[in-house]
């Protein structure tokens, strides 16, 4: 599985509509079978994928974990934005009457199915905190319990 999520693209190369699609679906496909994993057995994984990224593909790493950290737990559409924490500074995450979209950049078609729904934003702040980050959401949240790899139709912007 090490090798395998290393392989997955990462949200930095989706570049165009089409690459969003079609390897975004590649990546929730990776991602996904974690879900047959232990919450221990993940955070090794995670803390695998940020202590072996080199320079060049930290921010594709930063990514993986990112979006994996939402697919793995059972992380809400919306919270208040006074009562959750953050772990990176990841740019273009809607916000709406003081409420932050915690799913970004997720969505789920109308089967309950989810698929990557936005091209990245941008990254500004200090490093990413994945790690603490899963810690933090698996406390909070829990275990996602079923998740779907299929992805159907177009990619609605948010």
């Amino acid at each position: 599985m090490k090798r395998e999520l290393q392989d997955a693209p990462g949200w930095p190369d989706m570049v165009t509509p089409e690459e969003l699609k079609s390897k975004g679906d590649k990546l929730i496909t990776t991602l996904v079978k974690c879900q047959n994993l232990s919450p221990d057995q993940v955070r090794q994984l995670i803390a695998f994928l940020l202590q072996n990224a080199n320079p060049d593909q930290r921010m594709s790493a930063w990514t993986k974990v990112y979006v994996l950290n939402r697919l793995y737990c059972n992380v809400p559409e919306w919270v208040q934005t006074d009562d959750i924490k953050f772990f990176g500074g990841w740019g273009g995450i809607p916000v709406k009457d003081q409420r932050i979209r915690l799913l970004y950049p997720l969505v789920r078609d109308s089967v309950d199915s989810f698929h990557i729904g936005n091209l990245i934003g941008s990254y500004t702040g200090p490093d990413y905190f994945g790690l603490e980050e899963f810690d933090y959401l698996l406390k909070r949240f829990g275990v996602r319990t079923s998740s779907s790899s299929k992805s159907k139709g177009e990619n609605p912007a948010y």
